[in-house]
């Protein structure tokens, strides 16, 4: 599925890409949809414009690629499989993005943590780009894993569990 134009499926729907091989590509249009399942396929998230806002969460055991932003608005997202997106994950309100491998989360991407949002390592070392949150009441879960920084950001939640943060650079 390629979207052709902005805001093409109903906010309310889910969409999952149940194979390997399958193509989700918001072709650097903005959409907005209640959850994504991707078991396996690749999410195409276009280059800069794009942004898939998910309002519920979902997860992603397949690929997400490009430049454009990946927006978690409330509910758990899990993603575990190997990532390239270089754009500006968020979460929002009480939204968690909750890693299930190793290096699931992109080192190309700046990560933003806003109001009691939480990333979740679950005992999975993962790197990412930056990591900015100016909210004291978001989160970074470690359960014993290292999350590393390649370049700095400016960060004010909190940080719970064995293991913690590495900054490489910034």
């Amino acid at each position: 599925l390629t979207l052709m134009e902005s805001d093409q499926i109903n906010h309310s729907s889910k969409i999952s890409i149940e194979k390997k091989g399958g193509l989700f590509d918001v072709n650097s249009h903005p959409v907005t949809l209640d959850a994504m399942y991707n078991f396996g396929g690749i999410v195409a998230m276009g280059e800069g414009l794009g942004e898939l806002t998910l309002l519920s969460g979902g997860a992603s055991n397949g690929t997400i690629s490009g430049a454009g932003s990946l927006v978690i608005q409330n509910g758990l997202f899990t993603i575990s499989g190997q990532n390239s997106y270089a754009g500006r994950p968020t979460l929002w309100g009480s939204s968690e993005m909750r890693a299930e491998a190793v290096d699931s989360f992109s080192n190309h991407s700046d990560l933003i943590l806003k109001d009691s949002s939480i990333l979740n390592l679950n005992g999975f070392a993962n790197a990412i780009y930056s990591l900015s949150s100016d909210s004291t009441t978001s989160c970074v879960v470690t359960n014993g894993a290292i999350l590393t920084i390649g370049n700095g950001g400016s960060y004010a939640g909190g940080i719970l569990g064995a293991g913690g943060l590495s900054v490489t650079g910034g």
